[in-house]
Parts: C-alpha cells; sequence; structure tokens
C-alpha cells in the first residue's frame, strides 16, 4: 500500500512525520489509487516539526499579538454586531469578505474529484522530502549530541500513548508502525525516552519520502516501507497514525488494515467534527512552508466511533490538540488524537 503525505500540515516540516504530508502527480494519483493508501500533506505531520495553528490552517503564522484589553474590545464589537444584525444583512456583510487563499475548502464527492481540483499543486513531492529533510537533520543531531528535542504537546502525547498501551510496563522488544512518520522525526524525537528496549521502528510513507529515509535515516532500528504489504505478516505493538488518516483516498478501509497489524492504534491529530457525514475538502497549503494541494477529509464524530466500534476496538483515551486548528466554512476546529485498544 503506496503511502502519500502533504507535507507541511500536519507535520508541514513536521519532521516527526511530515504527513504529515503531500500528494502525488495526478498521473500517479490514478495508480496510487488502485491501493487503499495515500499519506497527508500535512505533516507528518508527526508532531514537533508541525506547523504551528496558524500555519496549519493554510495560512502563515499571525502577527503579534494585540493587548489583551484591545482584543477583548474587538471581540465585542464583533459579537454586539452579530447579534443586533438582521441574518439577512450579516450574509450580505460577510459575502464581501475576502476569500482566504489558503487553508481547506470545497465539499468533494469522490476523491478523484477532489485530486483533480488540486491541479499541478498535488505534484510538490520532490519540495515537501527537501523541506522535512533539514528537519529530521536537525532532530537527528540534536539526538546525537545528548540534547534531545524540546518536545511539545502533540509529542507528549504520542509518548503518553504509547506508555499507556502497555499498561506502563513496555515490552523488552518494542515494534513500532508510524504510518505517514515522514522520515522518522519522531523516532529521533522519542529514542532516548524508551531506553533499554530493543526497538524496530517501522515508517510507511509514499515512495518518494520512504527512498529519501532508507538513504540517509535508516540505521538497525529504524526501517522505511512505501507499501504497508511490504510488511508481511509482521505485527506491531503500537501502530501511530498521526496526521496521516485524512489524507489516504480511504479512510476507513485504512483504519481496517492498520486494526490488523496491532490491538493498539495511536490516531494523533485527526480532524473531527459535529457532522452527519464526513467531508472531503481540498487543503491549499501556505507557501511560506512549501507550495501544495492535497484532498483533505474532515471526519463526522458519529461515524468515526461507529467505525472504530465496528472494528472491534474502544477508545482507551482521548485527548485534544489545541495546537493544530483549522477553519472550515467560518468555523474554527481543534483537531482530536485517541488510543484505541482492541477488544479482548
Amino acid at each position: 500500500m503506496h503511502v502519500r503525505r502533504e507535507l507541511g500540515v500536519d507535520s508541514a516540516v513536521d519532521a516527526g512525520g511530515v504527513g504529515e504530508h503531500l500528494q502525488r502527480s495526478p498521473a500517479e494519483g490514478r495508480r496510487l489509487r488502485s491501493v487503499d493508501v495515500l499519506s497527508r500533506a500535512h505533516r507528518t505531520r508527526h508532531d514537533n516539526d508541525a506547523p504551528g495553528p496558524g500555519q496549519l490552517d493554510g495560512r502563515a503564522a499571525p502577527p503579534p499579538a494585540l493587548p489583551p484589553a484591545r482584543q477583548t474590545f474587538g471581540r465585542g464589537l464583533r459579537r454586539l454586531a452579530k447579534e443586533l444584525l438582521p441574518p439577512v444583512v450579516a450574509r450580505v456583510v460577510r459575502s464581501f469578505r475576502r476569500p482566504a487563499m489558503y487553508g481547506h475548502r470545497g465539499d468533494y464527492a469522490s476523491f478523484a474529484e477532489a485530486l483533480a481540483a488540486c491541479g499541478a499543486g498535488a505534484d510538490a513531492g520532490a519540495g515537501m522530502a527537501g523541506a522535512v529533510t533539514g528537519r529530521t537533520r536537525t532532530i537527528r543531531a540534536d539526538a546525537a549530541r545528548g540534547r534531545g528535542a524540546a518536545l511539545d504537546g502533540r509529542c507528549l502525547q504520542n509518548l503518553s500513548a504509547i506508555l499507556l498501551a502497555h499498561g506502563g510496563g513496555l515490552p523488552e522488544n518494542l515494534r513500532i508502525l508510524d504510518f505517514g512518520g515522514a522520515l522518522g522525526g519522531l523516532y529521533f524525537q522519542l529514542r532516548e525516552f524508551l531506553r533499554r528496549r530493543k526497538l524496530s521502528w517501522v515508517v510507511c510513507e509514499q515512495p518518494i519520502m520512504a527512498d529519501a529515509g532508507a538513504r540517509e535515516f535508516e540505521t538497525d532500528e529504524l526501517s522505511f516501507v512505501s507499501d504497508l504489504d511490504d510488511l508481511g505478516a509482521r505485527r506491531f505493538d503500537v501502530v501511530i497514525a498521526s496526521g496521516s488518516l485524512q489524507l489516504v483516498e480511504d479512510p476507513h478501509g485504512t483504519f481496517g488494515r492498520l486494526s490488523r497489524l496491532s490491538r493498539n492504534l495511536l490516531i494523533n491529530r485527526i480532524p473531527l467534527f459535529d457532522k452527519p457525514a464526513d467531508r472531503l475538502t481540498v487543503h491549499h497549503v501556505d507557501p511560506a512552508i512549501y507550495t501544495a494541494t492535497c484532498p483533505s477529509w474532515f471526519f463526522s464524530e458519529s461515524l468515526w466511533s461507529a467505525m472504530v466500534d465496528a472494528f472491534g476496538f474502544d477508545v482507551a483515551m482521548r485527548w485534544k490538540v489545541p495546537q493544530d486548528l483549522v477553519t472550515l466554512d467560518d468555523q474554527t476546529l481543534e483537531f482530536s488524537g485517541m488510543l484505541c485498544r482492541q477488544r479482548s
């Protein structure tokens, strides 16, 4: 199963997993649709390397914040206008807003339709690989010098879930599959916290990323594949999918495939919203990160819960990811994460 990602967004330069990230060309997209998986244009976006909230939303980082008093005053005026203006007037005012250049837009009936709408921006694999390579080199160098990485909340969420998956007592031989894990940034970030363990960390990524990882970052513990089928009959203690499931063509089917590889699925940085159906959009990545567009799903909370249950899993732990905010139809959404455990 080939993996694709849209870098920059879950992890734009989320060396931890940029996927966290990109799409391939339309021609390659048609070829990869014959298999289940795609991978994200956000980062893997694994974790420390992910862009900030403004970047994740496809926009450049915001300017310095206004003083609290001015922020409060501005919010008050907006609330007052919303209450006083008749709905028809409010809709007219909103119609004159300048549309955002970046972010998530559209509501597509099929993955093929969304991919076609991406145009030339879907072919950004080389730019993504270059951006993630630099960040991963920095993380690896810091780890080699004993400095470690300055772990942000998302990275700590992943570490906590890995520990919880085994009740705090990790097996002596720890096997981890990092689906959409970019160039192994999360491995280098967390390795020092998994000492005294013989570790096998496998990253499944799109071919251009897997090739780059194998050339420069592969070790006795860290390896790369570009297809889930390459794993054969292997099983893992934990499967991580951080910011990647929303970028594959068939997220529910891909969850099912991952569920057959481990009893513990660590699903992080996914967009859940209170709607009756999933929604497929196109993510326009901020060029300050890198130039790209890619299909990106938003998941119905109720459908997601039903899917997890149908595959025989319970949610053992759930958390919010406040660092990852996106705007869809003028509504700000916060990403979520969870540890799903297979029922006995």
